[in-house]
């Protein structure tokens, strides 16, 4: 079955926090403020609780400058809101982030209105909550069509989400919404069912946005039950897997599709990419597969540097890499490297590679080579082999070892 799509939330997008309370009470700003001064200092309070360091900082800086007293309205609304509390306060801050002068910029305009928007939705006021989207899309929103369309889906009117969702294309096809048009597509809801055409829909959400959970799970069924596709349907289930969906790890493990293995797919898409686009792509996915960390060639705790490689496309390990911890940053390696981690450790002789001063291993698509140093320290590198053009090609055992450094 098809999971229905979630709609994601988005950040605050907003660079300033409240840091004194009862400084901002006694400002000048508060003269502008929407709310009683018992509302104000719960609203404060709530948000001295919650916001993030560097927001308190930027408002100790600006607490009392008339020009920020919109965005200051902004971010305490939408505090609220997160936080699912004092939404009356939150509903008058964010109403007063529109009206304030000096106005807010274009984005924080339509910001404020999508989190009206989401307010009027959580009291159940539709029509407000249609109103206030709309009025983002007038402004230039592309979220806000993703937004009133799934309010439309939340109360059944498929058809008109439908017709919502179509009338933002091309010009405002964000990935979450060609998902969300996709499901209804493929499950025929408001519409008769076409599972081509929402799997198209979904092919295109993937294309410009792969790290998708929802779009990889959809498309690994899709593949699997309707195309047949053993090893697509296992990359994007094992894709969705490495982005935390549980169902597709769990459906990795059944059927003949535990069988497959797409560990070479997405080895074979870096192939034949230019060192820079190689870099860019492997740097996305280390983004989005580790939660929102890049590297930069820092050394993490333990002295292990992980980077591109200086002088070809790839990925390198160095530093105080030893024998004891090698295991651990090789399979780190290949969860980055490669889509599926069906590829087992336990194929390589780990031993025998370590034996050698430089050893070579053939991967799917791939080339690992590993080095160790006079002080028994260990470098690694996973480059593409473009002697190699199987996406399915097995580890050789036992490896061959290579006096290449």
């Amino acid at each position: 079955m098809i999971p229905f799509h979630q709609r994601r939330s988005f950040g605050t997008g907003l660079g300033f926090e409240l840091l004194l309370g009862v400084l901002a009470l006694c400002s000048p700003a508060w003269a502008k403020m929407p709310l009683n001064p018992e509302a104000y200092q719960a609203a404060v309070e709530y948000f001295q609780q919650h916001a993030q360091p560097y927001d308190r900082q930027r408002f100790a800086a600006h607490h009392a400058d008339p020009r920020w007293q919109a965005q200051l309205s902004l971010l305490l609304g939408t505090t609220l809101l997160n936080g699912d509390t004092q939404l009356d306060s939150a509903r008058l801050l964010l109403q007063n982030a529109l009206d304030t002068k000096p106005p807010l910029t274009a984005v924080s305009q339509r910001d404020a209105s999508i989190r009206l928007g989401l307010l009027a939705e959580k009291q159940q006021q539709w029509d407000q909550a249609e109103r206030h989207y709309r009025h983002a899309m007038a402004q230039g929103s592309d979220i806000a069509c993703n937004y009133l369309g799934v309010l439309r889906e939340h109360r059944q009117d498929y058809a008109g989400a439908r017709a919502i969702y179509e009338a933002c294309l091309p010009d405002r096809a964000t990935p979450l919404l060609l998902l969300n048009l996709g499901t209804l597509y493929y499950n025929g809801l408001g519409v008769p069912q076409d599972r081509q055409r929402g799997a198209t829909y979904w092919q295109r959400s993937f294309a410009a946005f792969p790290y998708d959970p929802d779009t990889n799970y959809n498309l690994g069924i899709y593949q699997q039950q309707i195309r047949h596709d053993g090893p697509k349907a296992r990359y994007h289930l094992a894709f969705a897997a490495q982005l935390g969906d549980r169902e597709a790890a769990r459906k990795l493990q059944l059927g003949p599709l535990q069988d497959e293995d797409a560990s070479g797919q997405f080895a074979a898409e870096l192939q034949h990419l230019e060192r820079d686009q190689f870099n860019l792509l492997l740097d996305n996915r280390i983004f989005y597969l580790s939660r929102q960390t890049r590297i930069h060639g820092e050394a993490d705790a333990a002295g292990v540097t992980l980077d591109h490689c200086p002088d070809a496309a790839g990925l390198c390990v160095s530093g105080t890499l030893t024998a004891d911890d090698m295991a651990k940053y090789l399979r780190l390696a290949f969860a980055i490297y490669y889509v599926d981690d069906v590829l087992p450790l336990q194929i390589v002789d780990l031993a025998e590679l370590l034996s050698h001063e430089t050893t070579a291993v053939s991967l799917p698509i791939s080339l690992l080579k590993i080095s160790r140093a006079k002080n028994n320290l260990y470098s690694f590198r996973i480059t593409p082999d473009h002697s190699n053009n199987s996406p399915n090609t097995q580890m050789p055992s036992p490896p061959t070892t290579s006096g290449e450094q």
